[in-house]
């Protein structure tokens, strides 16, 4: 990858990490100085469209978003919510506009790696493990793979 596609795509992980941290800001989730806060509360109101919801959405972070996109098989909002809450990412009821949120994340993601994505952060799903890998494993991770894998092949 050359030196400009890797600040590209640092520049836009920050900034959507940037404007998920103005969101839980202005939800009250999250506070730095009282100051930075402040300004981060006011990008994010100034930066929506309508009237922001009451209660804060579930936020998907990019960088997950294009993790799933390319390892979860088939793709389908259904299966990453099922993932996401069998693993505990979710831990609440979602709402249809989280799901809208979460489905429209996911495309952006799958758009954005088919677009503009540098080799270096596109996943290639081997379908064996690399010879010795699992050897130097711990139980804890054998299991949390084949919970992970349980899940996925559910769909």
């Amino acid at each position: 990858m050359g030196e400009n596609e890797n600040i590209r795509s640092n520049k836009f992980f920050l900034l959507t990490d940037r404007y998920d941290e103005a969101e839980r800001c202005y939800y009250g989730e999250q506070s730095i100085t009282e100051k930075r806060t402040a300004q981060l509360k006011r990008q994010y109101e100034l930066s929506q469209v309508s009237k922001p919801p009451e209660e804060m959405p579930f936020q998907l972070s990019y960088p997950l978003a294009v993790m799933l996109v390319q390892s979860v098989p088939n793709k389908s909002v259904p299966s990453i919510i099922r993932l996401l809450s069998s693993i505990g990412m979710i831990k609440k009821e979602l709402n249809l506009e989280d799901e809208k949120r979460i489905s429209r994340r996911l495309d952006f993601a799958d758009k954005w790696l088919m677009k503009y994505a540098p080799e270096e952060l596109k996943l290639k799903i081997n379908d064996n493990a690399p010879a010795g890998m699992t050897a130097t494993m711990s139980e804890n991770e054998k299991n949390a793979i084949h919970e992970v894998l349980k899940n996925i092949n559910k769909d």
